[in-house]
C-alpha cells in the first residue's frame, strides 16, 4: 500500500488553480496529492458600461481585467491594477498597467499619490471588499464602478469532502474571505486542516475553520502563497 500523503486543497477557479499547482510542484520537494474544488464560478454580466471620458480604469482582479478587454476601450488606456497577475491580463488586453502592492489599500494609496484627475472606472465583481471607488471620489477625481461579472457559489466536490473527512493533513491556501465562508459551510472537518491565508482579512475569516495551523503571508503575491504552502508541506514531511 503506498504511503499516505498530505492533500493540497485548491478552491480557486480552474485556471488559477492549475497555475498555482504548477508553481507549487516546481518548488515543493515533498510528495503531495492535489484536489481542485472551485468554490466560485465566474459569470460575465451583461449591461451597458459608460466608457466616455475616462482617464483610466481600475482593476482589482484578473477577472475584471479579462472582462475589460471585451468592452472596446482604446488600446493604451491606463489600467490601475491591484497586483501583478491582474496587470499581466490587462497588458494582454491592450491596456497600460500600473501596478499596486497587491491589495485595495495599496491600490487606493498609489492612485492618490499620483494625483490622478478626471474620471476613473472600477470594473469589478458582484462581491468585493475595500470600497475602492468610494475612497477615490474628490473635487478633482471622480470614480465610478461597474459590476461586470458575478462570482457564483459552488459546493465542495466529492473528492474535496472525502479529503476533509479523512485522516491525512489537508493544506488549504485561501485567497478571499468569501471563499473561506463558503468552505466553512461544510464543517466539521475530521482531517487536520492547515490554512495559508493571503491577507490579514482572510486570516481573520479563516479562524472560523478552526485550523490546526494558520499561516498568513506578508506578501500577497501568488509566489508568497506558493512558498508558504510548500513550507507547510515540508514541515509535515519532517513531523
Amino acid at each position: 500500500m503506498p504511503d499516505a500523503r498530505p492533500v493540497v486543497l485548491i478552491t480557486r477557479p480552474e485556471a488559477a488553480a492549475a497555475r498555482f499547482l504548477a508553481g507549487l510542484g516546481a518548488v515543493c520537494a515533498v510528495p503531495f496529492d492535489a484536489v481542485v474544488s472551485p468554490l466560485i464560478r465566474i459569470v460575465d454580466l451583461p449591461g451597458d458600461v459608460r466608457l466616455a471620458g475616462l482617464t483610466g480604469i481600475i482593476l482589482t482582479s484578473e477577472n475584471g481585467a479579462a472582462r475589460a478587454a471585451g468592452l472596446g476601450l482604446p488600446a493604451g488606456t491606463p489600467a490601475f491594477c491591484v497586483g501583478t497577475r491582474t496587470a499581466e491580463v490587462a497588458r494582454k488586453g491592450g491596456f497600460v498597467p500600473i501596478v499596486a502592492g497587491g491589495n485595495a489599500d495599496a491600490l487606493v494609496a498609489m492612485i492618490l499619490s499620483r494625483g490622478v484627475r478626471g474620471r476613473l472606472l472600477h470594473l469589478r465583481g458582484a462581491h468585493v471588499r475595500g470600497d475602492v471607488a468610494a475612497r477615490l471620489r474628490g473635487p478633482d477625481l471622480r470614480c465610478d464602478e461597474a459590476v461586470v461579472y458575478d462570482q457564483i457559489e459552488q459546493p465542495l466536490s466529492v473528492d474535496a469532502r472525502a479529503a476533509l473527512a479523512g485522516t491525512e493533513p489537508v493544506v488549504a491556501p485561501v485567497f478571499s474571505p468569501r471563499t473561506v465562508s463558503i468552505l466553512a459551510q461544510s464543517q466539521p472537518f475530521l482531517a487536520p486542516l492547515h490554512v495559508v491565508a493571503i491577507s490579514a482579512a482572510v486570516a481573520e475569516a479563516a479562524a472560523a475553520l478552526r485550523p490546526a495551523r494558520l499561516v498568513t503571508v506578508t506578501d500577497s503575491a501568488a509566489d508568497a502563497m506558493r512558498d508558504a504552502t510548500a513550507g507547510i508541506l515540508a514541515s509535515l514531511a519532517r513531523a
